[in-house]
């Protein structure tokens, strides 16, 4: 279903006039691969946050309101 919506926001793009995002900025490979660089990293650090919440309840035992307290201050010990 998504693949369906980029594929059409794609072919929506290149026939529009005045697109909402100008897709020829993809065609430099430092753009590119830097926002797929990022896009990794963001996933990486998803993941973690979720695999971990699931550790502390399930594993540790720990309630999901303990859990959340300790996600919250993870970042602020950083």
């Amino acid at each position: 279903m998504s693949l369906g919506g980029w594929v059409g926001f794609y072919g929506w793009e290149r026939r529009a006039s005045h697109p909402i995002l100008e897709l020829e900025i993809f065609k430099n490979r430092t753009f590119a691969f830097s926002n797929l660089a990022a896009l990794i990293s963001y996933t990486a650090a998803f993941s973690v946050s979720f695999l971990l919440s699931l550790y502390l309840q399930y594993i540790k035992g720990f309630s999901p309101w303990e859990t959340g307290l300790i996600l919250m201050v993870q970042p602020a010990c950083r």
